[in-house]
């Protein structure tokens, strides 16, 4: 898999903000306390359920349990389209191209397998798989 996307929305110093990944080298560049620990923080914290804590989301902006604060946005390569090959619900397998995380601040992480989508798809969701956890998928209408 490769990173292609992180989305921070209102984690620490990032209100809003998309970030790029996907070039052969990335580097992260800036002045002390300008938020590049942050990003990697952002990402490690995509591996937990656990709440976020109130330091880690930026000040003076509301939140409710739902809000998506980070999201990352992943491209399969052909080893792990075999490893979600297995999945019934993949009548093409060849189509689904990525793969995303997105975590709440209530800390529950959601787990999407997407296609490219053509601009005919981009308005339904019929094409993409919500994965609930490890054992439970289903596919969005």
């Amino acid at each position: 898999m490769d990173l292609n996307q992180i989305k921070l929305n209102g984690f620490k110093r990032f209100e809003k903000v998309t970030l790029n990944t996907s070039g052969k080298i990335i580097a992260l560049l800036g002045p002390n306390e300008a938020g590049k620990s942050s990003i990697l923080e952002a990402l490690t914290c995509l591996n937990n359920d656990y709440r976020f804590n109130p330091v880690q989301l930026t000040r003076d902006k509301d939140f409710t349990e739902r809000d998506i604060v980070i999201e990352a946005v992943f491209f399969l390569d052909d080893q792990d389209k075999e490893a979600i090959s297995n999945f019934d619900l993949l009548s093409d397998k060849s189509s689904f191209k990525k793969f995303c995380i997105k975590k709440q601040v209530s800390g529950k992480r959601l787990f999407e397998i997407q296609p490219f989508l053509s601009e005919a798809d981009k308005n339904t969701k019929s094409n993409v798989l919500n994965i609930k956890n490890e054992d439970s998928i289903e596919k969005l209408q």
